[in-house]
């Protein structure tokens, strides 16, 4: 097996048919990948491995001559992209609530539930990365604590959303996704700033 990391062949390697798993614990036990550094990247036979691939693969022997190589970056540096691709994600959340929003005049309910349930999920995904950030690098910043709390925002309009849900009514939904959610992911900005800041 050849395995890289940062683009540095390692030599001495004595692993037999090692898992992925095993693999990146070995080199954390040899000192190739810090302790204080995170894996941003794996290709296995020159392809790159997705995230399904790796929670699928991680305790799947490789090939006896598979090449490996590892891509590994600091945490805060790791966070810093995590920041800027949640910049991103704020703006595209924006849009889709709008769209949502405008969509459930027309919708049947079917329709309604599924759209709001996506919006929900990307939410819930992107709140998700930001809380890790927040906890693995100690930010003062974030989505979570302080005395009026991102999410305890965040909660007061989902039990808003929820109340016109199960009243039936569509008009309401729309309406507090535009003043609610849509206004507290463009809210979310200046937050997103401040903890890319304080990195």
């Amino acid at each position: 097996m050849q395995v890289s990391v940062n683009g540095t062949d390692l030599a001495g390697l004595s692993l037999s048919r090692p898992t992925m798993q095993g693999l990146l614990a070995g080199l954390r036990a040899r000192g190739d990948i810090e302790s204080d550094q995170v894996v941003v990247g794996l290709r296995v036979d020159g392809r790159d491995w997705s995230a399904a691939e790796l929670d699928d693969g991680f305790d799947e022997p490789l090939a006896e001559g598979a090449r490996v190589a590892v891509q590994t970056d600091g945490v805060r540096g790791h966070a810093r992209r995590i920041l800027a691709d949640a910049g991103g994600m704020l703006d595209v959340l924006v849009h889709a609530s709008h769209e949502v929003a405008a969509g459930l005049q027309q919708a049947t309910p079917q329709e309604a539930n599924r759209d709001l349930y996506r919006l929900l999920d990307a939410v819930h995904q992107l709140l998700g990365c930001l809380c890790q950030v927040q906890q693995t690098c100690r930010l003062q910043t974030g989505v979570a604590g302080g005395e009026s709390s991102a999410l305890d925002r965040l909660d007061a309009n989902l039990a808003a959303l929820q109340a016109h849900q199960e009243a039936g009514n569509w008009p309401g939904v729309g309406e507090e996704i535009e003043a609610g959610l849509a206004t507290w992911l463009a809210d979310l900005r200046p937050v997103v700033n401040s903890m890319a800041a304080e990195l």
